[in-house]
């Protein structure tokens, strides 16, 4: 099950630690750092390329001193804005 997570690169051990304790591997976690990061994941490895993710987590980060970066609502309306197939068409 692929995992892709768009969180601070700081909670990556947290994700790994809790995804492990039920049985997934570090391999299958995705960390994206940031809204243009994950955008760009989505575009370029689900959209373009046909990839597949199981679950998409966002944290949100409007509390952040640099601002909204993780853009969780952003992430929310690009997912469902997608009008072609992606995640080989799950």
């Amino acid at each position: 099950m692929k995992i892709l997570i768009n969180d601070f690169f700081e909670t990556k051990e947290s994700y790994i630690h809790i995804f492990q304790s039920f049985g997934y591997e570090s391999n299958e976690i995705i960390l994206c750092s940031a809204f243009s990061k994950t955008k760009e994941f989505i575009e370029g490895q689900l959209s373009k390329n046909k990839n597949h993710v199981d679950l998409i987590i966002t944290n949100q980060s409007v509390d952040s001193p640099n601002g909204d970066v993780l853009g969780g609502n952003e992430l929310c309306y690009l997912k469902n804005s997608i009008s072609d197939s992606y995640s080989k068409g799950n």
